[in-house]
């Protein structure tokens, strides 16, 4: 019986390994778009760009918004000020451990409840360093403004709040469109930075070296969910 050969391929030089996550440099930035209501009962409505600025237009269109839909006067009447320009420190190496943190706190109706703990993050990039106040204040916006959250296409990052050249962003490293249950998930990952990746903890004051300006605390990071997004904190121009 005559056998038939066995060919063997060669699988040398071939890579099997996953693609890498694609970083804030290689992924496109889009604008997002929101589906949002300016009077209770009213059309949806498509507005572009960040929490803020669709913030900004629904107000124009109805003055009343805040008070029908009831959002807290600080969303209008309490943001930062800028303080002095500080020069913003070099960013630092990937952390070689990632401290406990307390349990997020109980999930709201809707709210898809995500506990950062453990998750792989990095400090310091790919934005610069930014004041923590600022950073807090579009967490605060992401938290009380009753917003469905965009589709994210695949392989891009949408910018969800900017004030102050603070920015947190929302990458989706998937294939597919990207869609969460509600803002107050990428509000969660932007605190858990700001949480783990200060660079100045205001412990004790001094002056900063270069300004003779009391040292600001300040944030940039990123941190990674398995299910194929990030949330990026920092330092970009509104």
């Amino acid at each position: 019986m005559k056998l038939a050969p066995v060919v063997v391929l060669s699988l040398q030089g071939v890579a099997l390994a996953a693609p890498a996550t694609p970083t804030v440099q290689q992924a496109d930035d889009v604008d997002l778009i929101w589906h949002v209501r300016a009077f209770p009962g009213g059309p949806l409505l498509q507005l572009n760009g960040t929490i803020q600025q669709v913030h900004g237009q629904l107000l124009k269109i109805n003055p009343e918004f805040d008070h029908v839909f009831g959002i807290s006067d600080h969303l209008t009447h309490a943001s930062p000020q800028p303080s002095p320009a500080v020069p913003y420190p070099p960013p630092p190496v990937w952390n070689a451990t990632i401290p406990k943190i307390k349990p997020a706190p109980p999930s709201l109706p809707g709210w898809e409840e995500i506990n950062f703990e453990g998750k792989r993050r990095k400090c310091g990039g790919p934005l610069e360093y930014i004041e923590k106040s600022y950073i807090q204040e579009g967490i605060r916006y992401l938290r009380d403004l009753p917003f469905e959250v965009p589709r994210l296409p695949p392989g891009s990052c949408g910018r969800v709040s900017c004030s102050w050249d603070a920015a947190i962003k929302w990458c989706n490293q998937n294939q597919n469109l990207q869609s969460l249950k509600s803002m107050k998930t990428i509000a969660d990952g932007a605190q858990y930075l700001v949480k783990n990746c200060n660079k100045y903890p205001l412990v004790s004051p001094r002056l900063d070296t270069a300004s003779e300006q009391p040292a600001r605390d300040r944030v940039s990071g990123e941190v990674w969910h398995e299910r194929g997004w990030s949330v990026i904190v920092g330092k970009e121009e509104c």
